[in-house]
């Protein structure tokens, strides 16, 4: 998770370009402008689990970033039902405690 949200694919080449110049090291961008997460996943119907994306706070201006990594992530009861809808919709899951 360590990336760096920017307005545009633009914002992003000015800074890389001072960060080259600088040989301040490596980033990685996330310019907003090409972000286009996919659709879905279908999170399983169960009150065991809650979509992770559901459950953080953000500026609406970042949800593109937010749903590109957070998007099948589940928060889940215990590690039976994460192991449980792991493997049958193919989601990444961590409980409450943060054991995954």
């Amino acid at each position: 998770l360590f990336h760096v949200v920017v307005d545009t694919d633009e914002t992003a080449a000015r800074m890389l370009k001072e960060l080259q110049q600088a040989n301040a090291g490596r980033v990685t961008f996330m310019p907003l402008n090409r972000l286009r997460p996919q659709d879905g996943p279908q999170y399983p119907d169960s009150e065991d689990v809650i979509p992770m994306v559901k459950k953080l706070k953000f500026e609406e201006r970042f949800k593109p970033a937010f749903r590109q990594i957070f998007r099948k992530h589940l928060i889940v009861r215990d590690l039976d039902v994460g192991s449980r809808f792991s493997k049958s919709h193919d989601l990444d899951c961590v409980t409450l405690e943060g054991d995954s």
